[in-house]
Parts: structure tokens; sequence; C-alpha cells
């Protein structure tokens, strides 16, 4: 009798146990704006890097992802620089996350190469912004890479960015998302607006030397070219970057003949 109660007890707290273990890997929503300089912006990916998901921010730069404690949230336009963030518990307790993005400087010439404008990371304003509660997300210095050290790297290493790699990222942006009843459908990008979304122009110019006002005909070149989106596979993290440069090569070639 007190063994199969002891048994009975054993059981009922595997099941409890495992009960709120699932609960606490369940994703839940997380509602979120993207600001500008206090302005909205609309238009942008959202992506959950983590279980590749991807929104769209509306029109009032708003968007609702589902997270848990450390997914890792990429925001990436035509426009605007790439920025990252790790999900805390805090940010999922909070219920809403105000993210302030930096513009994409068009001009390479106006480049000034620092820390703080080569390695971006996401700011959380801990302001009230719209209907949206307040919460401070700071940026970690300890974990930046510095310019310096990072040139010294292999292109392809040079790939992965504040924890990010973009190879990731671009098969998330390849495959699109369906809408929801609460999102706006992602849709499937052509390999010539993710490349202009993951890479400045430093990286076409510096790295491909691509001559600068021919980056955008180098992208279309690209959507004409044959892609295996095995390349995009999470085994094969540096063969996206090694296809950019073979193609590189290739389209430098047709430049030399015109």
């Amino acid at each position: 009798m007190n063994r199969n109660f002891t048994y009975y007890t054993f059981y009922i707290l595997i099941f409890f146990t495992t009960l709120v273990f699932s609960q606490t890997e369940e994703r839940v929503p997380l509602r979120g704006q993207v600001i500008y300089k206090n302005i909205n912006i609309s238009d942008e990916s959202v992506i959950n890097v983590t279980n590749e998901t991807v929104v769209m921010t509306d029109s009032g730069g708003q968007f609702v992802i589902d997270v848990k404690p450390g997914d890792i949230l990429a925001f990436t336009s035509l426009n605007y620089e790439l920025a990252s963030v790790e999900v805390t518990q805090d940010i999922i307790d909070n219920g809403r996350l105000i993210v302030e993005v930096d513009e994409k400087i068009n001009e390479l010439d106006e480049v000034v190469i620092t820390p703080e404008n080569t390695e971006k990371f996401l700011n959380a304003k801990s302001e009230q912004l719209s209907s949206y509660g307040e919460y401070s997300y700071e940026r970690d210095d300890a974990t930046e890479i510095k310019l310096e050290d990072n040139e010294a790297l292999p292109i392809q290493v040079r790939g992965l960015q504040n924890g990010l790699n973009f190879t990731n990222i671009a098969r998330v942006l390849f495959k699109g998302n369906k809408e929801t009843s609460e999102t706006s459908a992602a849709p499937k990008l052509n390999l010539s607006e993710i490349v202009l979304q993951l890479y400045d122009k430093e990286f076409f110019v510096v790295d491909l030397k691509i001559p600068k006002d021919k980056i955008k005909d180098f992208t279309y070149y690209l959507d004409d070219q044959s892609f295996s989106r095995d390349l995009l596979q999470k085994d094969n993290e540096f063969q996206f970057v090694d296809y950019l440069i073979n193609q590189s090569k290739e389209y430098r070639k047709t430049l030399s003949e015109e």
C-alpha cells in the first residue's frame, strides 16, 4: 500500500514538473515598436533568429512576435542598420519593447569608423512611447567586437556580428512568413533585397571590391544567377559569404568586358 502510494506520488511529481517545465519553454507574444528619432518605422523585419520566424512592423512601427528567454531578435530593413537583442525574462515580464534603430549611411565617404557605428546594438528606450510601457535595455560593451580586431578576420567570420549569423537571418528572410491573426505577413525576399538589408556599403566596396555605383546592379546580378537554398542551411554558415565572394569576382569580369 505504501509502495503504491509512493509510486503514485512520484509519477504525479514527474507530471507536474514536466508541465511546469514545458510552460516555461513555451513562447509568448511580445509586443513592441521600432522607432528612429521618435519616428515610427514601418516595414521593418523583426526576426526571431532562434526559432526562425519573422514579422513586419505596421504603419505605426508596431509588431508582435512570439519569444521566450534566450531568443535572439534581429531588426533589419533596407534603410536602417541591423540591430539585435537577446530576450530576457525582464523583457517578457514587462510585455512591451521599444526599439531604436540607426539610419544607414548612404555614402561610404561619410563613414566614421568607431566601435559605436560599426557594431550596432539595439537600445530599448526607458521612455514611454505611444501606448507602450517602459523598459530600458542597456548595451553590453563587453560583447562588442572592436573594428581593428574584426578587420583582421576573414570575410566569412566578419559575417558574424553581435552574436548573429547573417546566414541564419538570410534563411528566414528568404522563406518569409504567413499572416496570422495578430501579425502581418512577411513576404519572401529576393537575394538582392536580403544582401542589401544585411550588409553595408563597406562590405560591398572593401570586401567584395564592387564599385560604389555598381552595388545595386551587382545585387540584381545575383538575382539572375542560380542560387541553391542549401547555402543557407545551418551547416553551411560560411558558404553563403563564399558564394557572394565568388559571384563578385564573376561580376567584376563582366565590368572589365564592357
